[in-house]
């Protein structure tokens, strides 16, 4: 009695899996899948979309810097214009040196608020990068059987230069346009 109530749960699970087997063969025979590689560093940087989208950032930043240059320029004068009023009231002195704070710490902030708003943009860019990579690796995946493609170099401890399909895949990304 105690071998039937063992018997008879071990003779349905192999059924059952006997009868999975046999429904889906094409599972159980598959060969192992193909897995590519792909450099995002290189993508955004060798292909025509990374590079546009690198020159906007870079366009960003020269604007930025052009008024960072003018706001230095301007604690700049306020300063020599300090160093050099000896005959000016204390009060007005005290004036002088607040503005100078305050436009010290307005410079800050713009330093502050540009580095935040140049991160955005390259997210934002990169990602606009990414949307296009990702229908090209889906293309360039199913044309050339590969069951996954990595982009994440930081989840992988060596990466044989055999699956690397970087070249590929900016060929076919510069195609598109």
């Amino acid at each position: 009695m105690q071998h039937n109530r063992l018997f008879l749960p071990l003779f349905l699970a192999l059924t059952l899996l006997a009868a999975a087997a046999a429904a889906a063969p094409d599972t159980w025979a598959r060969e192992p899948g193909r897995v590519g590689f792909i450099d995002f560093q290189r993508i955004i940087s060798e292909s025509s979309i990374g590079k546009a989208a690198q020159k906007d950032i870079d366009a960003l930043r020269a604007e930025k810097e052009k008024t960072f240059e003018q706001s230095m320029d301007a604690i700049k004068k306020l300063e020599d214009t300090i160093n050099n009023s000896y005959d000016t009231k204390p009060e007005e002195r005290r004036k002088m040196i607040d503005a100078l704070h305050k436009k010290y710490r307005e410079h800050e902030k713009m330093i502050a608020d540009t580095q935040d708003e140049l991160q955005r943009e390259e997210v934002k860019l990169y990602t606009f990068v990414l949307k296009h990579t990702q229908d090209v690796l889906r293309d360039v995946a199913r044309r050339e059987g590969y069951d996954m493609i990595i982009r994440d170099p930081e989840v992988i401890g060596f990466v044989d230069p055999a699956v690397d399909i970087t070249d590929l895949v900016l060929k076919e990304l510069d195609t598109r346009k």
